[in-house]
């Protein structure tokens, strides 16, 4: 931490609050974990066709070591990081003679969550330099409907969000430095905790670059850019590394995160396609790969030749993407008019107000979302405009938004896909609200102890 205000909380007061902030995020989300376990069906309380994933391959490792998903296998479907969180409660379950349930998964993501909170109150109070702004951010994330339900979802996420908000932390303070050591060392710290953050959640694994291209573009003092952005790059290298290598021993390519990018890409670009996701389409393009690969395996069984079934498989899932890929950008490149209207309509979905999944649709949620996300938009715009202009490192919490923004009018838009990016724009908006309830008249500008 650095140093605060004079007009800043005391130590004992500052971790009471803490603290009290803590208890409060982590009982909120149990009780949401509670209502929302209570009312999932009881033949499928994972709910959401993603949660399935993860849980197969979870249990996949855990019964036959075997890392996959579906038949025929896939065996690069999901990166491993949300996938290892489970299969770590699920050994842990084991060693206590007990079974891991749904609601497990839910508790699990109740501490993420609750960390996530802890750190926002730490990167806040070090970027403002003053507690109470840190614990106003907490205390806003503790609340937050959006915050909250990625805590109960079983869904990547859970453990996402607090890597996302350690990375962007490490981040600012690389920026902040000035000796060439320790801009360098915490860029690579940056790099390795970003790598750990894609392995959990795929989608992120090109914010690093977007992010430097933004900084050259805005702002001054290129040498110490080029110097971060060299150590995030080794760091996002040295951490995902491992994962390259086995996919790589797998197909004889490099894989950065997934054989599911034709599949995402598929499911926003093709002639039916209206923002919102459906792999249905996917597979139908598919299907034809399928039954060949089982007439394949069939014949080979009554010729009684040998079977590699884990190469046919590895050699179907390659194909599958190849064709899924190919396909998108064939229709891509032979609609431009379909696809920028396309852009449009995934950027709203992933921006509007209220929630639009049939499955968490309500009056009651959709009142609360609304309630909530149009004051954070306001008061984080309000705060990007004041901070940003002044200081780059203020600047990195909005540029999550902006990425999402960008990649979402490419893959499909949904409510879910923005919720980590709302979480940074609450420093700001801790910020705004608090230069109203303290008198500071907005400059909050960080001062150097």
């Amino acid at each position: 931490m650095v140093a605060t205000r004079p007009t800043s909380v005391s130590n004992g007061v500052f971790w009471l609050w803490v603290f009290l902030i803590l208890l409060l995020a982590l009982g909120l989300r149990l009780g949401a974990a509670w209502i929302w376990q209570s009312r999932a069906p009881e033949d499928s309380q994972l709910v959401w066709g993603d949660s399935t994933t993860y849980w197969e391959i979870a249990e996949n490792w855990v019964e036959t070591n075997t890392y996959q998903f579906g038949e025929p296998p896939q065996r690069i479907f999901r990166t491993p990081g949300y996938p290892v969180v489970l299969i770590a409660g699920m050994q842990v379950a084991e060693f206590f003679g007990t079974s891991f349930s749904v609601f497990h998964a839910r508790l699990i993501g109740c501490v993420f969550g609750t960390l996530a909170v802890w750190l926002l109150i730490g990167w806040t109070t070090d970027l403002s330099g003053d507690r109470r702004v840190g614990l106003l951010a907490g205390a806003l994330m503790a609340i937050e409907p959006g915050a909250m339900a990625m805590s109960v979802f079983v869904l990547a996420e859970a453990a996402f969000v607090p890597l996302m908000i350690l990375s962007l932390w490490a981040w600012t303070m690389a920026w902040r430095q000035e000796s060439f050591a320790k801009i360098f060392g915490l860029a690579i710290m940056t790099g390795v905790i970003t790598g750990i953050a894609i392995l959990v959640r795929p989608s992120w694994l090109l914010f690093a670059p977007c992010t430097v291209a933004l900084a050259f573009v805005f702002y001054s003092q290129r040498t110490k850019q080029f110097a971060i952005a060299i150590g995030v790059g080794l760091g996002i290298v040295v951490s995902m590394m491992p994962w390259w290598y086995r996919n790589y021993e797998l197909t004889g390519r490099w894989v950065m995160t997934t054989l599911q990018v034709g599949a995402s890409l598929y499911d926003g670009w093709h002639p039916q396609a209206d923002g919102g996701s459906d792999m249905t389409y996917g597979y139908q393009v598919t299907r034809p790969l399928l039954q060949r690969y089982r007439a394949d395996l069939e014949r080979r069984l009554l010729d009684e030749d040998p079977v590699d079934l884990d190469k046919m498989s590895m050699e179907l899932e390659l194909a599958c993407n190849d064709l899924l890929l190919k396909e998108s950008w064939n229709w891509g490149l032979q609609n431009p008019g379909r696809l920028c209207q396309l852009a449009g309509l995934k950027v709203w979905r992933t921006w509007r107000p209220w929630p639009a999944a049939a499955e968490v649709q309500s009056p009651l949620i959709t009142a609360v979302t609304v309630a909530a996300f149009i004051p954070v938009m306001l008061f984080g715009m309000i705060g990007f405009w004041k901070q940003s202009r002044r200081d780059y490192a203020w600047a990195i919490c909005v540029w999550p938004a902006i990425y999402v923004t960008l990649l979402h009018a490419v893959f499909v838009g949904s409510v879910r896909y923005r919720q980590p990016a709302i979480v940074p724009l609450l420093v700001l908006v801790a910020v705004v609200l608090g230069s109203y309830l303290w008198s500071q008249k907005g400059n909050w500008e960080k001062k150097e102890p």
